[in-house]
Formats: C-alpha cells, structure tokens, sequence
C-alpha cells in the first residue's frame, strides 16, 4: 500500500524549484518568465510569444548569485529521505520526456520499479513555482552569510558604478494594447510596452514592436537615445485582418481568470478582449482559483473573418449547494435536479412538480422517483433519470442538458445582390433571417456581376447564441502600369513613376535620370530599360520604377492579391565590367520579394518572362507602393515592360 508523502506543501516548492533551475539551465533556448502572482515559468521566445500573463524576468544580482550556489551545489540522492529521493526522480522523469523527447540513461537507472508515495503527477505540476518557496535551516544560515558577503560587493559595486559606467538613456513605448514586446534594430529585445526601459546606450536606433494578433501602426520608426534622458514613442496596435483568421470573445465575470485554448494558456482575460484564432474547432476553459466555471469546458468553431462569442458563468466555491449524507436510520432523503438553462420545469414520476431548475427537493420519502426537465423549444439530454433513495444513498445529484432545437441566424450582403444558399439551397437575396436547426450548416454566395464572391462559411449552430454574419463582395479589378507597343506609358487604376535611388535614401522621381523607353529589336517592342542613373558619379545610382494605387480604408474583404511581371535581362553589361551579373529589387511596401528572383536571359528565352507573387499577407487599406529597381550588385541592363496587381477570391 502506497504512503502518503510525508513532505509540506513549501518543501514541495522548493524541490521544484531546484529541480527545475537545474534543468532549464542546460536549455540556454528557454528563458526564465514571471507574472503577476510571483509565479514563473521557462518558456521559449516563440512560446512566450503565444500568451501574455507571464513576462520576461529580469534576475537581480542576488538572485543570480543564490542561483548559480545552488546549481553548483550537488544533490546526492542517496544521503536524502526517500520521500525527496522519488519527488525529484519524478520531477526529473517528467522533465526529459516532456522537453527532450525521452528519459535520458542516468535518470532512468535510478527509477525504481514502483513508486513508493501516494502522489498525482497533476497535482505536482500544479503547484506553482515561486523564486523562494522556503530555505531550510542550513540553507537560511548559508543564505545570510552571503547575504552579508553580498552586501560588501553591493557597495564596492555601487561606488564603482557610478565612479565607471558609462551615461546611459532610457525609453518608454506607450501602446493602446498592453504588453507589447519592444525591438531595437529589429531583432534585439529589450523590454514591454508602457514601461520605461533602462540602460540604453546613445545612439541612433530602428524602433518597432510586435503584439501576437496585432498590427502596429506605424510599422516601426527612427528614434534617437540621449544620455541621462528619457524618449517616448507611441504606437497603435489594431486586430490583423486575415483571409484565414476568425476571432473568439469571451464574456465571463471574473476578469482575472486565465484561458486556456486547447489546454494551452492564453493569458488573462482582461488581457484578451478578443483573441485571434485560425479556422477551425478549440477547446477552450476559463480558470480562477475559488471558482466554478460553468461550462467547465467548451467547444468552439471559429470561422475566419467571423467573431465567435463564448459567455460562461463563475460561481463562487462557498455558494455550491452540496447536501452532506444522513444517518443510516432515516427514512426520508432529498434529491438536486440542475440543468444547464434555468427555469426548466421538474417532472416528478411524470407529476409537474410546480418547481424549476436549480432546485433541491428536501423530505422526500426513500424510493424509487423519474425525474424529467421540460422546457419550450428545448430538447432535455437525457430524456428521464431513474434514481434510487435509499438509507446507504438517502442524496442524490442529477443534471440534465437542455439543447436548443433551432436558434436565428442573420446574413446580410454588400451589395444587396447576393444570392444566399443554406447547405446548397437558395434561401435569400441580399438578407436571411431564419431560424435554423442546431448544428453545422454551410453558408455561400452566389455571384454578382463584377465582383468577386466571398468564400463559404461553416457555421456551428448552437443554442442561445444567434449567428449574424455580413459578407462584403469586392470588385474585380486590374492594376497596370507599362508601356504600349508605341512606347508609350499605360497605367490603369494607378499612378507610375520614374526615378532612381541612392544608398541610404528612398526614391528620387525623375524623368531625366529615371530608366529610359527603349526599343529592343530582339523583342519587337518598347521597354523601361533600368541600369544605373549617374554614368559619371560615385555612387552611380540605379534605375527605378515606382507604382502606387490605393485601396478602401475598410479592408475587411477576404481576397487574394497576386503581382505579376513581364522583364527579361539583357545580354548587355554596364560599361568596364567583366562577368554579367543579374540582382533586381522589388520591394511591396517596403517587403522585399526578389530574395529568389532572378530573371532570364534575352540570349536564352528570346521572349519576355512571366514573374509572380503572392502579395496578399502586404497589401493594406490606403496607399500601397510597388518599387522595382535594379541594385549596386547589378551590372547588366534590365528590360521591363509592365506590371499587373490582380484580386482574386480567396481560397475555400
């Protein structure tokens, strides 16, 4: 028979602690996390980018020192109690299967065939970790010797502090959404949002940051660091739009609770007003320590481009109503019918019994009762229980499940046009209001006129939560600039430019020192012909072609853009050059697309070529800049004839 384990509830901690520390610090990929509790974690940067209760914890310096004692200190299992023997082999053995894939030789040889303690592997992975979870009595002596010691370094450290280090300036980030992570030059991470950042040296920096499911406007900026000052930026963070992405709300009482998704934690809830998901199917739980969540799990459908809404209920642990047993010699008993909507009323052996769900019925007589919910419109899961009261089991709990037969649904189209199918049968024109039967249903579109047709839509159906769904139609359209069979510029639903680019410094226009048509007798037509700018300068410049259009400000369309280019390189190189090489730049706002782009040949394919590319994740609402150029590597003469921006509908 197992025993209990015979250690207390801080031991535990701190065994974790230890156990924890030692492991993590042979994975110099996790990093060590906090949050507002004292509680914290090891998580890597992709994993810490994924939820936002727990931020990045700056260690102090004596937290470094106690830590570095006790990973130097050695843990000889055989001069320890075997209740912290099998604690930390358990913690180990959890550990390596979890993050390494397996139980590494050395732990394993040191398993034991059976566990001696009584103990739930989930209990102990729920007990949170905590930086000083208690010392022990040779470890609290230890600690205030170097406590002492540090005090001594503390002082020397300080005067030498500020006799030696350099002036530095500090930053502070304001956001409209909290706990953004802050990047200096684009890849160094050096803080959150609305916190003023310490020690930055001077200097020039590129300033951006980034938020999972946010955008930030702008995407990023140039600030200046002064010694012994402090900077402040401001950026807005707005929800991403995406063809692929839905979005869940969850409504709940306690606003502190924390969200897992698919047993994944999220964050608080006041921290995810609106969390963005990819389409698809989540098991979500709303958690606080003192509380029920009612339902204690759900299953949620999230349609991209739709918002799901979850509301739950919390009820405090102290208002359950339990009733405890009775003695064996009593002849009456009592009986708690619940049920997930309330006010559904009880039948008892087929009788109204006149009450309504929640209730508790005291001082019935020991026997046999059915037991029925009712309720319009609903379905009662299960139809009846059968419960027996007897002396041994005089109390008894059932639950039912009431489930909606049919809930509204609302779809409405813009432009009012639209035809609506409902699982493949025509149901409306421009707008449906119906109720339909619980469960999943597909919702498409039919086509309009010089439009594209939004894609189907899978709805889950539930009761109590009415669907309403509206569906932009965006227009067919083609964007152009070139040049004519006549060597003439054609732009269509856009605006072409001509110019060049100097390092360091962004598009010139220029009709003098821009590309210039020519006439290739190898093609038989007129082309930009891009090289460099400034035959007789250092730095030469290079040849440059800018297109901008601009798009509606309320992009919520699910589309899917493509650029496409019809070039071809030259056979001719720039003057004094010896080997062709080819490296053209084209750049969607600002996002750089040529990475693997290089262009044939006129000697090899006699015609022009067709390049494309996928622009969708780069195109926003406003003003959207296509700039095609060749670059300092470059050294052979680049023909262009033109360039075509296409919508298409998005993909099922």
């Amino acid at each position: 028979m197992k025993r209990k384990l015979p250690l207390s509830y801080r031991e535990i901690q701190r065994i974790k602690l230890e156990e924890f520390e030692r492991f993590f610090s042979r994975l110099p990929h996790y990093q060590l996390y906090m949050n507002h509790l004292g509680e914290v974690l090891w998580l890597s940067e992709q994993e810490a980018e994924g939820q936002h209760e727990f931020f990045l914890y700056e260690e102090p310096f004596f937290r470094k020192l106690m830590r570095k004692w006790r990973l130097r200190r050695t843990v000889r299992l055989n001069r320890i109690s075997p209740a912290e023997r099998e604690l930390r082999l358990r913690f180990r053995k959890y550990l390596e299967e979890r993050y390494l894939g397996e139980v590494q030789l050395e732990t394993a040889a040191l398993l034991p065939e059976h566990w001696q303690f009584e103990v739930e592997e989930e209990e102990l992975l729920n007990i949170p970790i905590i930086l000083n979870p208690g010392l022990t009595r040779r470890g609290k002596m230890l600690a205030g010797i170097g406590i002492a010691f540090l005090l001594i370094l503390l002082v020397g450290g300080l005067w030498y502090y500020f006799q030696k280090s350099e002036p530095h300036g500090k930053l502070l980030v304001e956001t409209n959404v909290p706990v953004a992570r802050v990047y200096l030059d684009k890849d160094r991470f050096v803080g959150y949002s609305n916190k003023v950042i310490h020690k930055i040296p001077p200097g020039q920096y590129h300033l951006s940051v980034t938020k999972n499911g946010y955008e930030a406007s702008p995407p990023d900026t140039v600030i200046r660091i002064m010694a012994d000052s402090l900077a402040v930026v401001r950026f807005t963070l707005n929800v991403k739009r995406s063809h692929v992405q839905g979005y869940l709300k969850i409504t709940a009482p306690e606003p502190h609770s924390r969200i897992y998704i698919n047993r994944k934690l999220q964050g608080m809830l006041s921290e995810n007003p609106v969390i963005a998901l990819d389409g698809g199917t989540y098991a979500v739980r709303v958690e606080k320590s003192g509380f029920v969540t009612l339902p204690p799990e759900e299953n949620v459908t999230i349609t991209p481009g739709d918002t799901t809404y979850l509301v739950l209920q919390q009820i405090p642990l102290s208002e359950g109503r339990r009733l405890s047993g009775t003695s064996a010699g009593v002849e009456l008993g009592s009986i708690e019918v619940a049920s997930n909507v309330k006010h559904a009323r009880i039948f008892l052996n087929g009788k109204d019994s006149g009450h309504q769900t929640d209730y508790i019925f005291a001082q019935l007589p020991l026997g046999r009762y059915k037991i029925e919910v009712r309720k319009a419109e609903y379905q009662s899961i299960p139809e009846f229980r059968e419960v027996l009261l007897t002396r041994d089991n005089p109390s008894i709990s059932v639950r039912f499940v009431l489930r909606k037969k049919g809930e509204r649904v609302q779809v409405v189209t813009d432009p009012p046009g639209g035809k609506i199918y409902v699982d493949g049968k025509l149901m409306g024109t421009g707008r449906l209001e119906e109720e339909l039967p619980i469960g999943k249903h597909t919702i498409s579109f039919g086509a309009i006129p010089g439009y594209n047709p939004p894609r189907k839509r899978v709805i889950d159906l539930r009761e109590g939560r009415p669907v309403k769904i509206e569906v932009r139609y965006f227009p067919r359209m083609e964007i152009l600039g070139g040049v004519d069979r006549y060597g003439n510029v054609i732009v269509e639903n856009c605006n072409v430019e001509t110019g060049y680019l100097l390092p360091g410094r962004a598009f010139t226009a220029s009709s003098k020192n821009g590309p210039e048509i020519v006439y290739s007798k190898e093609l038989g037509d007129y082309l930009w012909k891009l090289g460099f700018a400034f035959p007789y300068r250092n730095p030469k410049g290079n040849d440059a072609v800018k297109l901008e259009f601009k798009l509606p400000r309320d992009l919520g369309y699910e589309q899917k853009f493509v650029l496409k280019i019809y070039a071809i390189a030259s056979d001719d190189r720039y003057p004094l050059t010896l080997s062709p090489r080819v490296d053209i730049s084209i750049k969607f706002n600002n996002h750089i697309l040529s990475y693997y782009y290089e262009p044939e040949s006129i000697k090899e394919v006699k015609s022009l070529e067709e390049a494309e590319w996928d622009i969708t994740p780069y195109v926003k609402p406003g003003l959207n800049e296509l700039e095609i150029s060749t670059t300092d590597k470059n050294n052979v003469y680049y023909f262009l004839k033109k360039m075509v921006i296409n919508n298409l509908p998005a993909m099922e």
